[in-house]
């Protein structure tokens, strides 16, 4: 080995290590980024789910009840959840903005409190379906109780359970969460932890399966 080869070699060595710390530094960076969006998307134990519970494609919603658009979206949401039935399991989470529909929140605590007697889906769907009826009410509590009712609830359960701490803490979780992601509307929707915007069920469908027509 002549002088010029020894002298240049050490460099190279400490030009080599470089290069694969950086690579390292890069690697676990991306990792770290991808890490926390999953984080803010994963499955929780309190969430409220629809569909296949072993599949691995998950679509999140975060929504309002009050919201005309969100009720407009359900009529999609529905039909994928039917056609894909066994390959998506559905999440809903929480999203009222309080500004603009003062009945949202009272409205997630309705379904949450549906949910303590395992009604959460039936009263999504009332709420939604049932929207222009409650939705310009000064207090639609009686109507809610209707639903209640028609859903054949324990109506003093159902009472006691819309304010209870565990309903309102769970609006406040989804709203955390929400908030974490940055939302500022509703309907929002994320499929395996990406946002998606769709307009119309082929748009939904192909974002599940791309390479399909």
């Amino acid at each position: 080995m002549d002088k010029q080869t020894k002298t240049s070699l050490p460099w190279l060595i400490v030009g080599g290590l470089l290069i694969i710390f950086t690579g390292l530094i890069i690697m676990f960076a991306s990792q770290e980024g991808t890490t926390n969006i999953t984080d803010s998307s994963a499955i929780r134990a309190n969430d409220q789910v629809k569909g296949n519970l072993a599949a691995e494609n998950i679509l999140i919603e975060y929504s309002d009840f009050q919201c005309p658009a969100c009720a407009t979206y359900q009529a999609m949401i529905k039909k994928f959840a039917e056609e894909f039935s066994d390959q998506v399991k559905i999440v809903y989470r929480h999203f009222p903005l309080e500004s603009i529909h003062p009945h949202a929140r009272f409205a997630a605590q309705v379904a949450e409190a549906a949910a303590m007697q395992n009604k959460f889906w039936e009263m999504h769907d009332k709420l939604f379906e049932n929207q222009a009826a409650w939705s310009t009410m000064e207090n639609p509590q009686e109507k809610f109780e209707q639903y209640a009712g028609e859903l054949n609830l324990d109506i003093e359960k159902f009472k006691n359970d819309l304010n209870s701490t565990e309903t309102k803490n769970k609006i406040n979780e989804d709203l955390l969460l929400a908030e974490t992601l940055k939302l500022n509307s509703t309907p929002t929707f994320f499929l395996n932890g990406k946002q998606i915007k769709f307009n119309s069920y082929n748009q939904l469908r192909n974002a599940l399966n791309p390479n399909q027509n």
